[in-house]
Formats: structure tokens, sequence, C-alpha cells
């Protein structure tokens, strides 16, 4: 280092020192701008079935999804342009309490032109059935030999949730395999929830078709979100046009009976 009695003034010194010592100090420590960043979340290319057809739609909704609901199941049926009614079971985890998914059930089920009820241990999934999962009980399938049932289970919640979306889902991959169509309508209360982003992402790389709703028409962008973030979501929509994209892909893939299968119970 330069010696102060070889400089000429203080102020001299203070330069000699700034020349030699803030390179070295810049050397050793590297800007802020040149710390590596997470990079940005992209979706990886993902080997995935190939889909012919579907046997179910599978919807995992939170904050705000009864009226979220209530759009696309009533555009359902007057929208579809292949039968008069819709050719597919849906069914639902809706987070919320005991007794109100009741209420939404007959709710829905008096706006729409499909069957809406609460789900109940022994209902078999048909064409034009949606089945709701009940507060506090989970929504999982059995298949017997005359087709697929609902069961209600009292496993422990998951993600913090009883009924949960995950929990639905890993039962339909179960049962149906990779012919699902998930949809994920809207999030969890607290926005911070990833509910049903595990399991979708098993049955996109299954051959299953997932639909987000986007942030922009969502209450909060929690479930959706984080299946998107992930590279889980084939197509992401506004509100109004999930029960549009819901047909055309059910459209374009076509739907069938579900093929005999041994039983499992999830």
């Amino acid at each position: 280092m330069t010696k102060l009695s070889n400089v000429g003034s203080i102020g001299v010194a203070i330069e000699r020192v700034k020349e030699q010592l803030i390179p070295k100090i810049k050397a050793l420590c590297p800007r802020p701008s040149a710390v590596p960043r997470p990079a940005p979340v992209v979706a990886a290319p993902r080997t995935r079935a190939a889909t012919t057809g579907f046997d179910v739609v599978a919807i995992g909704s939170s904050t705000g999804g009864p009226s979220a609901l209530r759009e696309v199941l009533a555009a359902l049926p007057s929208s579809f342009p292949l039968p008069s009614s819709f050719p597919l079971p849906i069914v639902v985890t809706q987070h919320m309490p005991p007794l109100f998914t009741k209420q939404l059930a007959d709710r829905l089920h008096d706006g729409c032109a499909i069957s809406v009820r609460e789900a109940a241990t022994g209902d078999q999934l048909a064409p034009g059935l949606a089945l709701i999962a009940p507060g506090d009980r989970h929504l999982v399938f059995d298949r017997k030999a005359n087709g697929v049932t609902a069961k209600l289970s009292d496993a422990p919640a998951e993600n913090f949730c009883r009924p949960s979306v995950d929990t639905m889902l890993r039962s339909v991959h179960a049962t149906f395999g990779g012919r699902v169509l998930t949809v994920m309508l809207t999030v969890m209360l607290t926005g911070m929830g990833a509910d049903g982003c595990k399991e979708t992402g098993l049955l996109r790389d299954a051959g299953g078709y997932v639909i987000a709703q986007d942030e922009e028409s969502s209450v909060v962008w929690g479930m959706p979100g984080a299946v998107v973030h992930a590279g889980f979501s084939d197509v992401v929509v506004p509100l109004e046009g999930v029960a549009r994209a819901i047909v055309d892909r059910v459209a374009t893939a076509g739907s069938r009976p579900a093929r005999p299968r041994p039983a499992v119970s999830v």
C-alpha cells in the first residue's frame, strides 16, 4: 500500500488508496448483479402417453370455486357439439366445510342441465353426472365389474385439506390411468396452496390433459398458478373459456367407455 509520507497531501493519499484497493475488493466480491439468479420456471419437455379419449373430467377448486363451478358446469351441456348431454362423468373437489358442499351441489343442480349432487359411497360415475366431494371427506373411487363407484374416505388431510384435490386425483389416476381431463379452476383461501399440483403432473404424464384458469380471472391464483409454473398445464384460459376448452378437447380426443380393468381400491 502507498505510504502517506510519500504522498503530497491527504487527498492524494485517499485517491491512491481508492485506485489500488477498490479494484481488488471488486475482484474478491462480485457485484449483486453478477450473482446467479434462479432461472425462470420453464416447462421442461415431458414424456407423455398418447391420448385417444377421456373417461372422466376431474375438477379441483377452492376460493371462488362455487361461482366458477356454476359458470363452467352450466355451460357444458348447452355448448357441447356432440351428444345433447355431456358424455363424461365429472368429479369435483371443492375446498368447503361439511354441510356447505351439500348446499352447493343442490344449487348447482338447480342451475345446470347436467345432474349435480354431493357424492356418497356407492354412487356410480355416469355421463352427465357431477359428483362433489363432501366437506371433511376425501372423494376416491372403486372400479367394480359394473363400472366405477365413489367412495368417501376419512384419511388424514393432505396439503392441510380434506377433501383434497391431490387425494382425489391420485385415486382417479389409479382408476382411469391417463384418460382424464383435469381442470384446475381456482385456488386455496390463503393464496399459498398447491393442492392438486403434484398429481396433476402425474396425470398429464400418463396422457391426461390439463386446463388451468388464468390469473386475471382467478380470485387467488394459487392452485392453477402452481400447475402453470410447474409446467403441467396444456392450456391457460380465463374462467369464461374453461367450458369451451373442455368441450373442444373432448370433441377432439373423444370419449369412450372405461375398458375392463382389475378392481382397485384407493
